[in-house]
């Protein structure tokens, strides 16, 4: 009789430990394959399409009503720059960013820093700065926006 509740014990552990295996590892992927990143295509033609209204907006001060719609999801200003989240990727040292942003005296160091425009170099449309895994890519969509890649 012991035996027999010795070995459901094991049993009902080993069932409780998979368990708690495939929980972590569902739970482990899912945060891996989050990808919320809007494509390139999708944020050039909002760019495109908004670019009076989003001008305007910013002149005013007043860019909240674009937070949470279509491709953004979140913005984010300085003194110099206007900065259109529009989704990541990843997680840790493994992460992405898109968007674009308003710039209206071309100074890259007001959005990424002195570092990144000095390394600019040409790549594709546009230009892109390496240090090892960290990779920053940019690329004029219309007047004074700009849309980026940023990874770590």
């Amino acid at each position: 009789m012991k035996k027999q509740w010795l070995c459901l014990f094991l049993l009902a552990f080993l069932c409780l430990s998979l368990t708690g295996c495939v929980g972590e590892m569902m739970f482990f992927g899912m945060i891996a394959n989050n990808d919320d990143r809007a494509d390139k295509e999708e944020i050039f033609r909002f760019v495109l399409e908004h670019e009076d209204v989003l001008v305007r907006a910013i002149e005013t001060g007043n860019v909240s009503a674009f937070e949470n719609y279509e491709c953004v999801q979140n913005i984010t200003k300085n003194e110099r720059a206007v900065d259109f989240y529009c989704g990541g990727a990843g997680f840790g040292s493994s992460t992405s960013y898109v968007g674009f942003y308003y710039l209206p005296e071309e100074d890259i160091a007001a959005v990424w820093g002195a570092r990144v425009k000095e390394g600019l170099v040409p790549s594709g449309s546009g230009f892109e700065w390496r240090a090892g895994d960290d990779r920053y890519y940019l690329e004029r969509i219309c007047g004074c926006f700009f849309y980026y890649e940023q990874s770590y």
